[in-house]
């Protein structure tokens, strides 16, 4: 069945493609949305935003550094076992290296354990990072819970980097990423047209989320609504 359903997504998609070709595809909103995308990453343009702006470590102590650095090394092969080690030698009392720890177990698939990480952080007193919500976001959706999803969601909208639109999109980011494992159709069309509001040039990879978000969720008309 879910072979069945990702053919009759792709035909729907063919036969979009074609309507918008022949001029067929009705208008919602300014058109050229994709085909603008398409041309700034081809141009070198896309910024990526996908885990928050880049953390400061003034406050970290030398060794922690050398351990953040080993970190990052590790992920970059694929080797946990040696993330975890490194993260487990830290001193522990800064978000920074929390958040190493997280976009780490991100990129090695360790959801389950990166969102140990981020319980840990958010147990302590330490004050959270814009790339803390993000990564845990990111975390939280690969594992489909949406609730907590939804929870930190809220809790972003309260802190101080949301007044600023870089950071508010790279929260965006974070959330569309999320909605494209949920099926949240509407949701990520929303997150689209606040993010175009508040500075950010769509890129390929935006779209193909929300695509994807429609897709999971057999929602055709938003995927049409998508591609003008």
């Amino acid at each position: 069945m879910p072979a069945k359903t990702d053919r009759a997504f792709v035909l729907v998609l063919c036969v979009l493609y074609l309507w918008k070709a022949l001029g067929l595809l009705p208008c919602f909103s300014s058109p050229g949305g994709i085909s603008k995308a398409f041309k700034r990453e081809k141009e070198g343009n896309h910024v990526p935003l996908e885990l928050g702006a880049f953390d400061r470590d003034d406050n970290v102590p030398d060794q922690d550094k050398a351990l953040m650095q080993d970190m990052r090394a590790a992920a970059s092969k694929g080797d946990w076992f040696a993330v975890h080690a490194a993260f487990a030698k830290t001193c522990q009392n800064t978000a920074v290296v929390f958040n190493t720890a997280m976009a780490a177990a991100l990129r090695c698939d360790q959801y389950k354990t990166g969102i140990d990480i981020f319980r840990k952080l958010d147990q302590s007193n330490l004050k959270k990072t814009l790339k803390s919500y993000c990564c845990a976001i990111r975390l939280y959706a690969e594992r489909g819970q949406s609730a907590e999803v939804l929870r930190l969601w809220d809790d972003i909208r309260t802190e101080v980097f949301w007044k600023h639109d870089e950071s508010a999109c790279s929260a965006m980011c974070a959330m569309l990423h999320a909605v494209s494992k949920t099926g949240n159709d509407s949701f990520a069309a929303s997150l689209l047209d606040n993010m175009e509001r508040r500075g950010k040039a769509l890129n390929v990879l935006d779209w193909n989320q929300a695509l994807n978000a429609c897709k999971i969720a057999g929602k055709a008309h938003t995927a049409a609504y998508l591609f003008q």
